[in-house]
């Protein structure tokens, strides 16, 4: 009975988890729901951030890119590894670890060294599979440090040598008459009569081999491949997202294709070198701490890009805005000897509504003088007494609109700010009737304007602006 309970309980805890977390993830969809509608609702040109799935096709990329090059290191490098190593290589991860652990704190001579020693072993790897390709009885020493000879084939020692000269073995070559020492096609030198060259056995591929192993488990072929490829895909992005504001908002198609340029230089340079800078501070974590880093610094270097292209796409805009402020800075400074008559037509509307309101006090304390009133008031006296108090309340109103208007003024008399003061006479065509200004500058900052706006409009396609919103 007991255990039942215990059952009955566990399983009515597990519903109550479930129905919570359901109605939490309901509401982490609905949250998410709504955000792509204010999204939609946005200027997505306004956005500066990239797409997720552009920056994770870029991490993607970058971690394929290691993958794909690791998995395509030489098999019979890989053997000769193993065989010359006490670490287990199976594959180019395990390589990547080898090289990692065993090369790359090795003083120049020293990762000479190690290039020459893994050299002799990748052609014994190689001479191998030609003699096997032959049809002849191939079998290798149980050690890698087995002196004399390397191979038996077909019952004859066999000793391979991977050298650019054949001064360096002829002495060992003499000594062991009874071994067959294969050296490279491309050998110089002299060749005694146990010396024999292998067709297809060349000492500077072995050498390449090699080197190319190597550069492949650093990682640096993989950061070279990676130097088309995240442009290229930046290109696509870029391309795809340009061609939308294109078809979807208009936007100009020289224009389109010039931000698809800037953002494919900006975020594509930058994700290369991120990727790149990565790479290099990760290098000291082995394979896993350059792969992980490479993935983080490009897609700050990404990020970075963007911002830069963004920055490089509003240049005319800045540049558009501005000659707007000098043009209203030359607007406002025209007035400079029209301040008090400005003060005074703004205060004008005001100033008549106070004479109304005065006129409406008199009328009413006339009417509230008379013996009607005091024995009777009418409703018109009570009307008069209202509209009063409205009246208050409208210039109280007109009051506080009117007040930006005024510090413009007063600061351009106290501080000689004429840009505030030129942006709120162009918008204001009132201010200007009666006054003489300079119809010349008036078109300039009309002009200028529209320019901000179709400026405005290149950049932020989606934007509803009209001439009035400057």
């Amino acid at each position: 009975m007991l255990e039942f309970m215990l059952g009955v309980i566990v399983i009515a805890a597990g519903l109550l988890l479930w129905a919570r977390a359901r109605d939490r993830h309901v509401r982490g969809l609905r949250q998410q729901v709504h955000e792509q509608f204010n999204a939609a609702a946005a200027p997505p040109a306004l956005r500066k951030k990239l797409d997720v799935a552009e920056l994770a096709t870029y991490g993607t990329v970058t971690a394929t890119e290691y993958a794909w090059h690791w998995a395509t290191i030489d098999p019979d490098l890989l053997q000769a590894a193993d065989f010359s190593s006490r670490a287990a290589i199976n594959s180019g991860w395990d390589f990547a670890r080898y090289i990692h652990d065993n090369y790359a704190s090795l003083s120049e001579a020293g990762k000479a060294g190690f290039v020459n020693r893994l050299s002799g072993y990748l052609a014994e790897q190689k001479v191998a599979g030609l003699l096997e390709q032959a049809g002849h009885a191939v079998q290798f020493a149980e050690t890698a440090n087995q002196p004399v000879w390397d191979l038996i084939v077909n019952e004859q020692l066999v000793n391979v040598k991977s050298v650019a000269d054949t001064s360096s073995i002829i002495e060992q070559a003499v000594a062991h008459p009874d071994v067959i020492y294969t050296i490279p096609t491309d050998v110089q030198g002299e060749l005694t009569e146990n010396m024999l060259q292998l067709d297809g056995f060349a000492h500077a591929d072995i050498k390449a081999g090699v080197l190319d192993g190597i550069s492949a488990a650093k990682g640096d072929a993989a950061l070279d491949g990676l130097l088309p490829h995240l442009p290229l895909l930046t290109a696509l992005f870029a391309g795809y997202r340009n061609f939308k504001l294109w078809r979807n908002h208009q936007q100009e198609p020289a224009v389109a294709v010039r931000h698809a340029v800037v953002e494919t230089i900006g975020r594509g340079s930058g994700v290369v070198a991120g990727a790149k800078l990565g790479a290099l501070v990760g290098t000291s974590f082995g394979p896993p701490g350059i792969v992980i880093s490479s993935i983080l610094f490009g897609l700050g270097g990404a990020l970075c890009g963007g911002k830069v292209a963004e920055w490089w796409k509003s240049l005319p805009l800045k540049t558009a805005i501005s000659r707007l402020d000098h043009a209203l800075d030359d607007y406002g400074r025209s007035f400079r000897n029209q301040l008090p008559a400005l003060r005074r037509q703004i205060m004008a509307p005001i100033n008549r509504m106070r004479q109304s309101r005065a006129e409406v006090e008199r009328i009413v304390a006339n009417r509230k003088g008379r013996l009607r009133y005091k024995l009777w008031p009418d409703y018109y006296t009570i009307l008069l007494e209202e509209t009063n108090e409205v009246a208050e309340r409208e210039i109280r109103q007109a009051e506080a609109t009117a007040q930006p208007a005024l510090d413009i003024v007063a600061a351009a008399q106290r501080e000689q700010k004429w840009k505030p003061l030129g942006a709120l006479i162009a918008n204001s065509p009132d201010l200007r009737n009666g006054k003489s200004h300079e119809d010349s500058i008036l078109r300039e900052v009309a002009d200028t304007r529209a320019r901000v706006l179709k400026e405005r409009k290149r950049l932020n396609p989606c934007l509803r602006l009209q001439a009035g919103s400057g």
